[in-house]
């Protein structure tokens, strides 16, 4: 088992995802928890360091049936990549939508409005991203046309993605990812506001136009593919889970 001084010798960013993996796989192996991740933290500490470092995962056992990944910054460019790539083709196409789906979709419920806020917000600003040649949209879509061109990271292989405001966002964007494929029936009305509260945060501290376009284009572009993570969950929760209108303008 890794402890947290153990922890602290090595360089990790401040984005943890924890999952109870014991619980997970109690039934399948028909074993309990604490003795699944008894024998898992066994495998772990059985690897020397240069190994763990070389798969570029550390990993904690907290309590029973749990454990945390400890995320680096190639780990979570990827997650990064494969989730804006995935958003292309599971977007919402509003063009598609028909006049009587639309007409079934609540306005503009007074407690979800922050939310609806946001949402429009972020498609602003891809739109924004676009006039100013940062990234490219499809035609009459909130969508980045090659998400897989987005530089999450720099020379270095740090993530262009270091301010505490844009770790909080993706830290909630991992969270409302794992709901939705788990298909929990989670207070998805209340998740929603926190991505649109974590997301008006980020939105005043982080900037991708001034001198960050122009110091930093790769900054930039990497922040707006951020936004346009944002606009995809928002769009599909306030959609798809709550029967709500998901306005591209306000």
């Amino acid at each position: 088992m890794r402890t947290s001084s153990h922890l602290a010798q090595v360089q990790y960013l401040p984005i943890i995802y924890s999952c109870p993996l014991g619980m997970s796989l109690a039934a399948n192996l028909e074993q309990s928890p604490q003795t699944i991740m008894e024998q898992l933290a066994y495998l772990l500490t059985s690897k020397d360091d240069l190994d763990l470092e070389r798969r570029q995962l550390l990993t904690e056992i907290v309590s029973s049936g749990w454990i945390n990944f400890y995320l680096d910054a190639k780990l979570i460019a990827d997650w990064l990549g494969r989730s804006l790539f995935w958003s292309q083709s599971n977007g919402i196409n509003q063009l598609q939508l028909t006049a009587r789906a639309i007409d079934t979709l609540d306005p503009t419920p007074t407690k979800l409005f922050p939310a609806q806020y946001i949402h429009a917000r972020c498609c602003s600003l891809l739109r924004l991203g676009a006039r100013e040649n940062l990234i490219t949209l499809a035609d009459n879509q909130a969508q980045i046309t090659q998400p897989e061109s987005i530089p999450w990271l720099d020379r270095e292989h740090n993530l262009w993605l270091s301010e505490i405001a844009e770790y909080n966002l993706l830290q909630q964007l991992m969270t409302i990812s794992d709901s939705w494929v788990d298909n929990s029936d989670c207070r998805w009305s209340k998740l929603a506001l926190n991505l649109s509260q974590n997301t008006a945060i980020f939105l005043a501290d982080c900037r991708f136009l001034g001198e960050v376009k122009q110091q930093y284009p790769q900054k930039a572009i990497a922040r707006l593919g951020l936004i346009a993570l944002v606009q995809f969950w928002l769009e599909k929760i306030l959609v798809e889970k709550l029967g709500v209108a998901a306005p591209r303008e306000l």
